[in-house]
């Protein structure tokens, strides 16, 4: 992420493979760069020994309030916001309930926060290979300073609410989650690992309904023209009416497991998965510059333009075709494709 002058990088510290041992707890966890000369700013480890695994998130900035903030969710649960120039702690949330108390209770941070209309929302987890379990989502007012947790602990153990809480609201009916929600219209777009799709109130929390997909998904959801994209790991891509009742549009097999967020850009659904990139548009013989000029714009970086996993664009297909979508084109050769592409001056960059 960056702000000005300067750069933000999740250094990636934490455990070996044991899960137990941290090389280097006094390792920086968050450090900012300035961009025209590398030059270290400030840093922060607050994480230190208490590391659950690994630093995997990418850190949001906002500004709100006139205050710029860097908001990190962190390895050892807390989710962090840091004066965007100073690296001054600003506000601080546990997404952990007190009671979990022991090491592989607690929940880290395997995606990204979101900022909507004044507002962060953020899902925790952990990694695949610890498999599904509780979670929780939940939304932040970041205009809050200090201990923003839901809870505040007595003494070890003994948890009371927390009369500073910047908690607007939580869903804990969430499993632990690989990905970051997708917010558009009011309406929030979570999943978790279990391969469950909610669709929430981005003001109230209320739930309005809760989709199958019959796998895990690790890949963040897309919202595009009125619908949603969500893969799963069994290489079906599941395509749902973006609204308050709960609509099935589309429900496709891929050649192989989906392991990343779908994006649209410039009137095409990029797909990649496993060794395969797709390129899906409606009109497929036509020429992108014949296009109307509303439907042409970039997805240069993660989670899209916003960074809200949602897309500004419209012409994406209305149905499905039984037979499949219609293909612009496939490329093969990508990689293990754990990774969503970025659209810049009509070309696409991919990581293998």
């Amino acid at each position: 992420a960056s702000y000005g002058d300067f750069i933000y990088v999740i250094t990636g510290n934490g455990t070996d493979w044991s899960r137990s041992n941290i090389p280097s707890p006094n390792a920086a966890d968050l450090v900012c760069l300035n961009k025209n000369t590398g030059a270290i700013v400030w840093e922060d480890n607050s994480p230190g020994k208490n590391i659950l695994f690994g630093e995997f998130a990418s850190p949001l900035v906002i500004e709100i309030g006139g205050v710029a903030q860097v908001i990190a969710p962190q390895g050892d649960g807390w989710v962090r916001s840091f004066e965007a120039e100073t690296g001054k702690l600003l506000w601080k949330f546990d997404i952990n309930r007190k009671s979990a108390r022991r090491h592989f209770d607690r929940n880290f941070f395997v995606n990204s926060a979101v900022f909507y209309q004044g507002r962060v929302y953020v899902a925790c987890g952990q990694d695949r290979e610890a498999g599904e379990g509780p979670g929780r989502l939940a939304c932040l007012d970041p205009t809050k300073r200090g201990d923003i947790s839901l809870e505040i602990e007595d003494q070890p153990g003994v948890a009371k609410p927390n009369p500073n809480s910047g908690a607007i609201w939580h869903f804990d009916e969430f499993g632990r989650s690989m990905t970051s929600v997708a917010i558009h219209e009011g309406l929030v777009i979570a999943v978790d690992l279990s391969g469950y799709v909610y669709c929430l109130d981005a003001v109230t929390g209320q739930r309005y309904w809760r989709h199958d997909t019959r796998a895990q998904v690790w890949a963040s959801p897309l919202i595009a023209d009125g619908k949603i994209y969500v893969g799963n790991e069994d290489g079906y891509l599941d395509v749902l009416a973006h609204a308050k009742e709960k609509k099935l549009v589309a429900h496709h097999e891929f050649t192989g497991p989906i392991y990343s967020s779908p994006i649209f850009a410039n009137g095409v659904l990029y797909i990649a998965q496993n060794d395969y990139l797709f390129a899906i548009r409606e009109e497929a013989r036509k020429a992108p510059s014949t296009l109307e000029p509303s439907r042409i714009s970039d997805w240069p970086q993660w989670r899209g333009p916003d960074r809200s996993n949602a897309s500004r664009e419209t012409g994406l297909l209305e149905q499905w075709p039984e037979e499949g979508p219609p293909l612009l084109w496939t490329i093969n050769g990508l990689g293990l494709g754990i990774h969503t592409v970025s659209i810049v001056g009509g070309r696409v960059f991919a990581t293998g």
